[in-house]
């Protein structure tokens, strides 16, 4: 998934805050299933032409279940989130069926360092995106 443009706005602002600044990853945490938070295996999310992209390129042909989610360092309790994002590339071998360009924001969850190492995903709401091929439909926006 490539995230770009990522934005929020409190209630209480006039106008929208950036929370990503293009050109690398400050302020963000990573956490990967089976690893520490902030230890970003195998460069899963990096900084490319501008944008936050997500691979699990470097997982050497084996997922193992390493899920990734990336966290903002402030917490919010009032905002809209603009952005803009798009599905590139393949299925990461050994990843789930049904995991297939499944993406999404997670919200309303606990922080990364609470997490287990080996917690697959966070405790939160989701909004999801479902990608699909030529000539699929696949809902997507699902809450």
């Amino acid at each position: 998934m490539v995230l770009s443009a990522l934005a929020m706005l409190t209630v209480s602002q006039s106008g929208f805050t950036p929370l990503f600044n293009g050109r690398n990853l400050d302020g963000w945490t990573a956490k990967i299933a089976g690893y520490e938070a902030g230890d970003n295996f195998a460069d899963t999310f990096r900084v490319q032409d501008g944008k936050i992209v997500v691979s699990y390129y470097g997982y050497g042909g084996d997922f193992k279940n390493r899920f990734g989610h990336l966290f903002y360092k402030e917490e919010f309790s009032a905002y809209i989130l603009r952005l803009e994002y798009r599905f590139v590339g393949t299925q990461c071998p050994g990843g789930p069926g049904w995991a297939y360009k499944n993406s999404g924001i997670m919200f309303h969850g606990q922080s990364p360092q609470s997490m287990g190492k080996d917690q697959a995903l966070p405790v939160s709401a989701e909004f999801q995106f479902l990608g699909a091929d030529d000539g699929q439909k696949r809902a997507s926006g699902k809450l």
